[in-house]
């Protein structure tokens, strides 16, 4: 993978199943009026905006955005997909994935806390997991025992073993 800060991109034709998506929301609403029309205008035009992805070392590629133009093209079953392979490193490709979903429909504090911990997997520390969920408009609600901070004069999930933030 390329370093943080470093991609480089080619866009492509890609087989559907090599394409992997990364589980840090639950599955796509097949059931929403938007996907429905995502869906049958995939079907009518193509699709116009490619996935992005990013190449995995065990080959094929990781779905970075466009899970419910992927969940659609699998639908109709068409064997290859447009896509914008780029070299993310994990936490651009979490960031980069997360926040177009998030400006559309939000998510659940389940989600939220998978997102930070992947966050902090990836490098970032505690406060600034919270403060990227925070910014991408995660319930800023912090857990049962654990306190809030305030970071821009908002509130974001902070959690910190040594209890000071």
């Amino acid at each position: 993978m390329a370093d943080e800060g470093r991609s480089t991109e080619r866009v492509e034709e890609v087989e559907v199943g090599a394409v992997h998506e990364r589980r840090w929301r639950g599955t796509v609403d097949v059931d929403d009026r938007g996907y429905a029309a995502l869906r049958h205008s995939i079907a009518a035009m193509g699709l116009i905006r490619p996935l992005l992805v990013r190449p995995r070392s065990e080959g094929g590629y990781e779905l970075v955005r466009g899970a419910r133009r992927l969940s659609a093209v699998r639908e109709l079953g068409a064997g290859t997909v447009a896509a914008v392979v780029r070299e993310l490193g994990d936490r651009e490709a979490l960031v980069g994935g997360a926040w177009p979903a998030l400006m559309r429909s939000g998510c659940s504090p389940d989600e939220a806390a998978e997102l930070r911990e992947q966050l902090v997997a990836a490098g970032s520390s505690a406060s600034e997991a919270a403060a990227l969920t925070a910014v991408l408009g995660f319930d800023s609600s912090p857990p049962r025992g654990e306190r809030a901070v305030e970071l821009r004069g908002r509130p974001a999930w902070a959690w910190n073993p040594a209890g000071s933030a």
